[in-house]
């Protein structure tokens, strides 16, 4: 199964933006909604890839805006991270939206609440008066609440992964926005790691907000005099193993592609096609232990394709040969194409010899070999007895001679049981076989008719 692991990062919130006629405070954007796959299935296809933008910096006083959602489309249940909610602004009681993380409240409003295990909710606003307000949810913590005689609450913090091959905190929230006199000396809250912007500061100094980190997915800092700011735009982040065992190819397409250690990385800051090649690796063989049907010059061996490493099997069949590790730049035969069990023959094999075999299958990648099987074929023979009047003729002399040429290739005796057995012959010759015995001055003998094949023990 071809894997990858994605990481995709929403857009993060807006800070809201303070009235600073009725409300004094302004709550920091939420962090971007944070998911992390790190064994998505994938198929060879085109995937597309949406990466949400920050929610626009807010000029106006009010509510701050939501950040945009970021996808990667595998289709059925899309990998979504949404975008963070937007800070509370406007007014003294302003509560911050929900988003991926929740958007810091105003005044007495209250944090936006986190998206399931995308992120947190934001904190809330400390309450009526020269008041401070909630920084926003990140993807690891609540967004810190507003306290008066401390200032704007601090964004919460993101979530670290090193899927790019370097650890880098994503999804911050944003910190809240402070009147900043001495009700709230420290002003406006600090924005979380991942990212978050700082809250601003009415006065003792102004302070503008700052905005969320553009890739990270961080929440904008709440604003007072200035803009309720801007929130990160998200990233979707893809990688899988460059040697191509997660089952896809670096021919990949899409994004910004890079590599770092073992893997390959397409990094999207902007929406657009993932191109998903598979990749091919070497298949799966077995080789079926022991080899059947064995004679002296043949044998029947076999094996099973398990896996087609992700490609077309066009070739599979048995290799053999006298050293170990047959392949097909010597004897082999096919048997078929596919995944699945196969059987095929070994021919042309000589009599008495050790041999291997090995199964084998092609694909696209290469050729695989399964392990190797040990066997020898059998002994080549021409055997018989010598019986005289019913009984068994110990030491009667047999020549063994080929039949074409009328060459003697061998002699040797009958033993007690008048049995005689040539062995190692030529399987290519024809052979017959002289019997002579003398017994009391009496001469016997006889010849036997051409042998096409010897006899196999």
């Amino acid at each position: 199964m071809a894997q990858v692991k994605v990481l995709v990062v929403g857009g993060g919130g807006s800070g809201g933006k303070a009235n600073l006629t009725s409300g004094f405070s302004s709550g920091g954007g939420g962090a971007g909604g944070y998911q992390y796959n790190p064994a998505l299935a994938v198929t060879q296809k085109n995937y597309s890839i949406t990466v949400g933008n920050g929610g626009a910096a807010k000029s106006t006083a009010g509510i701050g805006n939501d950040g945009e959602d970021s996808v990667f489309d595998v289709g059925g249940t899309p990998l979504t991270a949404d975008g963070g909610g937007g800070g509370g602004g406007g007014n003294a009681n302003i509560s911050g939206n929900s988003g991926g993380s929740g958007g810091g409240g105003e005044g007495t409003g209250t944090g936006g609440s986190g998206t399931g295990s995308q992120g947190y909710a934001g904190g809330n606003g400390s309450g009526s008066g020269q008041d401070a307000g909630g920084g926003g949810g990140g993807a690891s913590h609540t967004g810190y609440n507003g306290v008066i005689g401390d200032g704007g609450g601090d964004g919460g913090v993101g979530t670290s992964n090193s899927i790019t091959g370097s650890a880098v905190t994503y999804c911050g929230g944003g910190g809240g926005g402070a009147y900043g006199d001495v009700n709230s000396p420290n002003g406006g809250g600090t924005g979380g790691s991942g990212g978050g912007g700082n809250g601003g500061r009415h006065t003792g100094p102004l302070t503008n907000a700052t905005a969320g980190t553009d890739g990270l997915g961080g929440g904008g800092g709440g604003g007072l005099d200035g803009d309720g700011a801007a929130g990160g735009k998200g990233v979707v982040i893809i990688a899988y193993k460059t040697d191509g065992s997660d089952g896809v190819s670096d021919d990949s397409t899409g994004g910004t592609i890079s590599t770092s250690g073992d893997y390959t990385i397409h990094k999207f800051t902007s929406s657009g096609t993932f191109g998903c090649v598979l990749s091919v690796l070497n298949p799966t063989v077995t080789t079926d232990d022991p080899a059947t049907d064995i004679t002296s010059v043949s044998a029947q061996g076999g094996g099973e394709v398990t896996d087609d490493g992700g490609g077309t099997i066009s070739e599979r069949g048995i290799a053999w040969g006298t050293s170990a590790n047959p392949t097909i730049a010597g004897s082999h035969q096919a048997s078929g194409s596919g995944v699945g069990t196969f059987t095929a023959g070994m021919t042309g094999l000589l009599p008495n010899t050790h041999y291997y075999y090995r199964s084998y299958a092609t694909n696209e990648a290469g050729t695989a070999y399964g392990t190797d099987v040990e066997f020898d074929t059998l002994d080549c023979v021409i055997s018989g007895n010598v019986i005289l009047s019913g009984s068994p003729v110990e030491g009667a002399k047999i020549t063994l001679i080929d039949s074409d040429t009328d060459v003697i290739v061998d002699t040797q005796e009958t033993d007690a049981s008048g049995n005689y057995a040539f062995t190692e012959l030529d399987v290519t010759k024809m052979y017959h076989c002289v019997a002579e015995y003398i017994d009391n001055y009496d001469m016997y003998n006889a010849k036997s008719l051409p042998f096409l094949t010897p006899a196999e023990v």
